[in-house]
């Protein structure tokens, strides 16, 4: 397989794997006008604790309420002893025989935090809710840059947050991003060290 296979193979995987994990993302648009939705609707043909377990997998998250809200919810009794005997009775023992407060799920970046010390992942979510907020807000011109990345790819060296985080030599390896929003995403995990087989 040539080199030019090879890439078009592992974007071709990357879009999929893109594309499975926005299903779970209920589409909300325009933000101002949103009602409630059920976050797993595109999982609604799995069972409730399947549909649960496979959202935490791909989006990194845990699905169910702390240990500690469902002890405040039984101590003011808005959960009962039925409800709780109606969905044990349900309920098949999970995570091998792990509470859902010991399933820890990681994402790359905080992989390499844990690995390196640093605060990437957070660092991450802070850029990426910015960014996020700014295009939702129309505050991103994507009519005249072709997309939501090109405008972020031709704006963000000269963004005062990056200048501190990155420094004069990061800002010089924003310049080099690939064009393609998908080649940029394989990039930042070659770089991560995400093996193949966990992308």
């Amino acid at each position: 397989m040539s080199a030019t296979d090879e890439l078009l193979a592992a974007r071709t995987r990357l879009l999929v794997q893109v594309d499975e994990a926005a299903r779970l993302i209920a589409p909300l648009w325009p933000l101002s006008t949103v009602i409630a939705v059920n976050p797993l609707w595109d999982l609604r043909q799995m069972p409730f604790a399947e549909a649960v377990t496979y959202a935490s997998r791909v989006l990194g998250i845990c699905g169910y309420p702390s240990r500690t809200l469902f002890a405040e919810e039984y101590a003011s009794q808005r959960i009962t002893n039925d409800d709780l005997r109606e969905a044990l009775g349900d309920c098949p023992v999970a995570h091998g025989g792990k509470g859902i407060d010991d399933v820890v799920v990681l994402t790359a970046t905080e992989r390499h935090d844990l690995a390196h010390g640093t605060e990437f992942a957070a660092t991450t979510d802070r850029e990426v809710a910015k960014w996020s907020a700014a295009f939702l807000a129309d505050m991103v011109p994507i009519h005249a840059a072709g997309g939501f990345y090109a405008a972020w790819r031709a704006i963000i060296p000269s963004d005062p947050t990056i200048r501190r985080i990155l420094g004069k030599s990061g800002r010089s390896r924003l310049a080099e991003l690939p064009i393609q929003p998908e080649d940029a995403i394989l990039l930042g995990l070659d770089r991560l060290g995400v093996p193949e087989e966990d992308r």
